[in-house]
């Protein structure tokens, strides 16, 4: 009887090690940035961005958190898969200022140019309209509502 308390004492020593550093594994898996491919190019009064693009609902709840920087000339198109109104984003664990376009069919619905990044609370920035959002460094270009983006598949 004794062997089997001593087998249970190892036992459970060896399960919450394991539980600890697998916990330890997660949590920095979840604060690590992703980086999707390059699948959209835009366009816009003779300059090219190449977007990254965000579909899966893990992709758009991810989107650039965690990067400590982004390319003049890069940025992250969020395809929202419907057209929904009064759209929310946040910079929450976002470490760069980003400009947030919101777009309906490619046609702007509202800009927000000046999204910083935050700490709890955190600001929600609203889009009117949208079924895309792209998000790029802050003070890239100067977007206007009712301005109609050129976006293609990017050919890699």
């Amino acid at each position: 009887m004794f062997k089997y308390f001593k087998l249970l004492n190892i036992l459970g020593s060896a399960a919450g090690i394991v539980l600890a550093v697998g916990m330890l594994i997660y949590a920095y898996i979840q604060t690590r940035p992703q980086y999707l491919p390059v699948t959209a190019l835009l366009s816009y009064k003779g300059e090219n961005f190449y977007l990254e693009t965000a579909v899966s609902q893990d992709q758009l709840t991810r989107g650039l958190k965690f990067r400590s920087r982004l390319e003049s000339n890069h940025g992250m198109l969020f395809k929202l898969g419907r057209l929904y109104t009064h759209v929310p984003f946040w910079m929450f664990q976002t470490h760069i200022p980003l400009q947030i376009v919101f777009l309906k069919d490619n046609l702007v619905t509202t800009v927000i140019s000046h999204a910083v990044p935050c700490a709890n609370p955190c600001p929600i920035y609203y889009g009117q309209q949208a079924n895309q959002v792209i998000e790029l460094p802050i003070n890239t270009v100067n977007f206007h509502v009712g301005d109609r983006l050129d976006l293609k598949p990017y050919p890699g």
